[in-house]
């Protein structure tokens, strides 16, 4: 996906979760590749309540430019 297709999806899910907080906990690199942990919140609008995801994205950067990246995610309860 380009920057340019991702970008309309980023507006809705920004206007649709406004309080959206994304943490990086932990970056790790070794070479050309990189992998972060991360934390997001936001309210979830139709529930009313904050949802709370934890994940792992790993990437393969090339010239300066990310060519692949793969990440796992999953909802958890807090």
């Amino acid at each position: 996906m380009t920057t340019q297709e991702l970008k309309p999806q980023l507006r809705t899910l920004l206007a649709e979760t406004p309080d959206l907080e994304h943490t990086i906990e932990d970056i790790i690199t070794e070479g050309e590749k990189m992998a972060y942990r991360w934390t997001m919140r936001a309210t979830n609008q139709q529930a009313g309540k904050q949802e709370v995801h934890h994940g792992i994205t790993f990437m393969r950067i090339a010239d300066g430019k990310i060519v692949e990246d793969w990440f796992s995610a999953e909802q958890v309860e807090e």
